[in-house]
């Protein structure tokens, strides 16, 4: 960016409160790792966009507490549902979350939105999986990862109501029974394999689960 420009921005820094755009003339990798004392006007910064946002989440911020204090406040000034588009960034971010604020945030939000909680069970599920490959930096950072994905996750149903425990129940365990029949009809010839879904209906799956498939 233009060096004349970041000057200006940073001369005038008082004046710029109202305009998030004027962000990345001043908060950059090089303020974070100098400590800037222009990261100190964060808290008076009017809120930016969430993708702007979520730059923020980015290693070159190295989480530094005033950068990611903007950052919350922005996701929080938003509905949940309006940031779930975004989930997948945010459950990457906990790689990084030493501090534990994009947790908290997430479980703040999982109790103004039932969607964004089922979602974001879905996306910590999603990234379960088996150790990477990789040096032992990596290695265990993405362990750590591994550990702390089901602990949200069972956090997050702890705290469902009765209400909302019932349905994701019954939501995963339709789940559940969808995803288990691809296993019992992949052995079978394609020709028989909608003679299979009617068969497995009749054992296993109720009408709601059968009509979901077959249309």
């Amino acid at each position: 960016m233009p060096p004349e420009l970041c000057i200006f921005v940073q001369s005038n820094i008082l004046e710029m409160r109202s305009m998030p755009e004027a962000l990345p003339f001043f908060v950059t990798p090089k303020a974070v790792d100098e400590n800037s004392p222009l990261l100190q006007q964060l808290p008076h910064w009017a809120a930016c966009s969430i993708t702007q946002a979520l730059e923020f989440l980015t290693p070159p911020y190295k989480g530094h507490p005033r950068v990611m204090a903007y950052l919350l406040r922005v996701l929080e000034s938003y509905p949940p549902d309006r940031v779930t588009f975004f989930m997948p960034q945010l459950v990457q971010a906990l790689r990084y979350d030493e501090g534990k604020l994009v947790e908290g945030y997430l479980l703040r939000a999982t109790q103004r939105s039932d969607i964004f909680a089922h979602i974001l069970i879905w996306h910590l599920q999603g990234e379960t999986s088996g150790p990477e490959l990789g040096n032992d930096a990596s290695s265990e950072k993405n362990s750590s990862f591994q550990e702390l994905l089901p602990i949200v996750r069972q956090r997050i149903i702890d705290s469902f109501t009765s209400k909302a425990c019932d349905m994701f129940q019954r939501e995963f365990d339709f789940f559940d029974k969808v995803t288990s029949i691809s296993g019992v009809l992949f052995p079978l010839p394609k020709e028989e394999r909608r003679a299979g879904i009617r068969r497995y209906y009749f054992t296993s799956v109720d009408f709601v689960s059968y009509t979901f498939i077959v249309t």
